[in-house]
């Protein structure tokens, strides 16, 4: 099927083919798919920078909100008056959520996949395996350069030190060249009450002030954190990588 015999002026609606000589023209519903998976495939190129899903329901998948990624889903069809609904104050982020499953044909979200439709499986066997890294984690100062006056800026300046100096296990982020996303820390209970302070996140956090809730989950092995931390590549020493090498 040649690129140009889609919208050729052979094409006959009716009978959803070509007029022309073209035996290999694409039918209505092949144009219409992979009209659709274009749009999917843009979707995609937003970084999506935190979420929550829970076991029929996701709540919301979250964008930054840059001019790029507005740009993006304005092409997808959405007015301005809908992307300044999208925005979640006072975080700096757009909720996707709502507008990529009522706008576009996707008909699912996978961590480590993206949006897509039909078969997930398919799609989740094309994801690249990520590497499992053993790495010590220079996080202090690593928020800085926030806004003191962000939500939550204490807390995560109070988790980076924590962590600072720390063994860690991450593996490279699934999309962000150059970043790792964190598993834990090799000390268990340092681990474990690291985990509690994300969890005091306004935003994410599902144990805000609920230690006893915390504590049955974890040592039931029932916790899962409902968001992951990003370290950038500076805050990390890999293996054989001396303190200020990049």
């Amino acid at each position: 099927m040649k690129e140009e015999c889609k919208f050729c002026s052979g094409w006959n609606d009716e009978k959803a083919e070509c007029r022309g000589i073209g035996m290999y023209c694409a039918t209505r519903e092949q144009i219409e798919e992979e009209t659709a998976q274009a749009r999917i495939e843009l979707l995609n190129t937003m970084l999506v920078e935190d979420w929550h899903i829970g076991e029929d329901e996701i709540f919301y998948i979250m964008v930054a909100d840059s001019p790029e990624n507005r740009e993006v889903i304005s092409e997808l069809g959405a007015s301005e008056e809908e992307i300044e609904n999208m925005k979640v104050e006072p975080y700096k982020w757009l909720d996707i959520s709502k507008f990529a499953f009522e706008n576009t044909d996707a008909e699912w979200w996978e961590i480590g996949v993206g949006f897509g439709k039909g078969d997930w499986k398919t799609q989740n066997s094309k994801k690249a395996i990520a590497t499992l890294r053993e790495v010590i984690l220079k996080t202090a100062g690593m928020y800085d350069g926030h806004d003191p006056k962000e939500t939550d800026y204490e807390l995560w300046k109070s988790i980076a030190e924590y962590m600072d100096g720390e063994t860690a296990l991450v593996v490279d982020h699934y999309e962000r060249k150059g970043t790792y996303t964190y598993l834990e820390l090799k000390d268990e209970e340092k681990s474990k009450e690291l985990a509690y302070m994300m969890e005091q996140d306004r935003m994410t956090g599902c144990y805000i002030d609920d230690r006893a809730g915390f504590d049955e989950a974890w040592d039931n092995d029932e916790y899962e954190p409902d968001g992951s931390l990003v370290i950038p590549a500076v805050n990390v020493i890999l293996p054989g990588q001396q303190e200020g090498e990049t």
